[in-house]
């Protein structure tokens, strides 16, 4: 069943606006409050901000001077038009927590990642699938006693939000990006002499500030039952477990790429997105190697791809940030990530990782990354 029903007014929430120039630190406690607020720039719609935006900016000390606008992100605008579809890619393609709602002229609110994962449960688009269908596997692991400082070296290495905290071998909580950033900030409002930015998340074990009250599902559950716990407690992400042992991760973005490959009509059902004014011109090339990876994998396992993601993104630091995800029709999926500062050498070094990893999948259940305290669950 496709969702081609347009947006109720019902999923459209209230929020806050800001103009650019207002500090971020007035809209930190109110981003929380309303899981995102609008960014206008001399009155026009500029961007939205939540948590996520602000945590790829990779700051974690905020103060004054710093405006809301240089944490915006500039994502569509939906409108009554709009099919519950449509908005589904949207959330996947952009990896934000709510879109902005346009009607008579102007932004009336916005419309927040759970209303659709609502609409997903009460339309029954995943009523065929089980976790290990969209789940991310292997997921990246920190021992408990590992510092601040390199579980957020392993997340920006990684491309990712969030890592598994184990202890002894054992699952003992996880710990993401945004726990970082408030963990920082109020360690520096309740102790003015740990505001030294290194000293804290060089000295504070990763155990001890992780959330321990992890929420698992079983890789053979049903999607929507994962999708139930996301609505019903508020949260972005399960652990997967076999046997109560961790094999990987599932997140609210994984279901939407698991939707967006149903609209996919593209050969093997490849999904590419980030793609800008620059880098659109490479999209025939990307597209065909990473058809390629599909038909070689497909050949040499008994496993099939069901479906490929590719992230780009242009950086200043090193030009080109490529992250990739293969789903296969059984076995789970895997993921990897890349970084250079020429668009062919990122992607041929995401495609062969990706290919090796499919290549190694039976393998890939435990692989400890020695001195770094970092592993693959």
């Amino acid at each position: 069943m496709r969702a081609i029903e347009p947006i109720p007014s019902e999923f459209v929430s209230e929020t806050l606006f800001y103009e650019y120039k207002d500090p971020v630190t007035e809209a930190m406690s109110k981003v929380k409050e309303y899981t995102a607020v609008v960014v206008r720039k001399n009155g026009e719609y500029y961007g939205i901000v939540d948590d996520r935006t602000l945590a790829r900016k990779g700051v974690l000390k905020l103060n004054k001077r710093q405006s809301i606008g240089k944490f915006a992100k500039k994502v569509p605008v939906l409108d009554m038009s709009t099919t519950i579809e449509k908005a589904i890619l949207y959330f996947y393609f952009e990896g934000v927590k709510a879109l902005p709602y346009f009607d008579s002229g102007e932004i009336k609110g916005i419309v927040k990642r759970s209303e659709l994962l609502k609409a997903i449960l009460s339309l029954h688009l995943v009523s065929k699938y089980t976790v290990e269908n969209a789940m991310t596997s292997p997921a990246i692991g920190i021992d408990a006693n590992a510092n601040i400082a390199q579980a957020k070296s392993a997340m920006e290495k990684n491309k990712i939000n969030r890592l598994i905290v184990m202890k002894n071998g054992s699952l003992y909580g996880i710990i993401t990006l945004r726990d970082i950033i408030e963990m920082f900030a109020k360690a520096t409002e309740r102790s003015p002499q740990r505001r030294n930015y290194y000293y804290t998340i060089s000295n504070t074990p990763v155990g001890s500030v992780c959330q321990r009250s992890v929420l698992s599902i079983e890789q053979d559950a049903p999607l929507e039952e994962a999708i139930r716990v996301f609505v019903e407690r508020g949260i972005s992400s399960l652990v997967v477990t076999k046997n109560d042992k961790p094999v990987g991760i599932i997140t609210v973005r994984d279901i939407f790429a698991l939707i967006a490959s149903f609209s996919s009509e593209q050969e093997n059902k490849i999904i590419i997105s980030g793609l800008d004014n620059y880098t659109k011109e490479y999209e025939e090339d990307i597209r065909a190697e990473l058809n390629d990876m599909v038909n070689k994998i497909n050949r040499f396992s008994k496993i099939k791809v069901d479906y490929v993601t590719l992230n780009v993104k242009r950086s200043k630091v090193r030009n080109y940030e490529m992250h990739g995800k293969v789903v296969l029709k059984q076995g789970g999926s895997v993921a990897a990530a890349s970084t250079g500062y020429s668009i062919s050498s990122v992607l041929k070094d995401i495609v062969e990782k990706l290919y090796n990893e499919v290549k190694d999948r039976k393998e890939l259940i435990v692989a400890q990354f020695k001195g770094n305290n970092v592993v693959m669950v």
